[in-house]
């Protein structure tokens, strides 16, 4: 059962030349279970993507391979 509490969070785009951008903000919980941003670069610079919390810290990440970022290969 997904947990019920709405959770705001800021993401980052963490690019492979080390900078970091904006993607908007992530509103998720309750009925709320995907996320999704238009982004200014090639995916394929992208390293990571990162949710940071209110609070400040990061609370999720994701990493990108810098061959095939839409999958495992």
């Amino acid at each position: 059962m997904p947990d019920a509490r709405v959770q705001r969070f800021t993401v980052q785009l963490i690019t492979r030349d080390g900078r970091h951008l904006p993607a908007g903000t992530a509103v998720l919980g309750g009925a709320r279970e995907t996320w999704a941003a238009l982004i200014s670069v090639n995916l394929t610079s992208v390293a990571q993507v990162r949710f940071v919390a209110a609070g400040g810290q990061t609370t999720m990440v994701a990493y990108l391979n810098a061959r095939s970022p839409w999958g495992s290969g």
